[in-house]
């Protein structure tokens, strides 16, 4: 019987980000994002410009 534990391509990304994902949200609460509401404007302006552009992406699955 086999010991090695099958992950999903999820599990996988997410074990193999874990630290990056990590010094992000660090930098995110530094700049305290959620202070204020000017704040969590600028935090909703950037998440809509980084996803905007990255849904490119799944529009071309190679």
């Amino acid at each position: 019987m086999s010991s090695v534990i099958d992950t999903t391509r999820t599990q996988d990304l997410k074990a193999r980000t874990h630290a990056t994902h990590d010094q992000l949200d660090q930098r995110i609460m530094a700049n305290q994002a959620f202070a204020n509401r000017e704040n969590y404007s600028r935090f909703l302006e950037a998440q809509y410009r980084f996803l905007r552009d990255a849904d490119a992406l799944y529009d071309n699955p190679e």
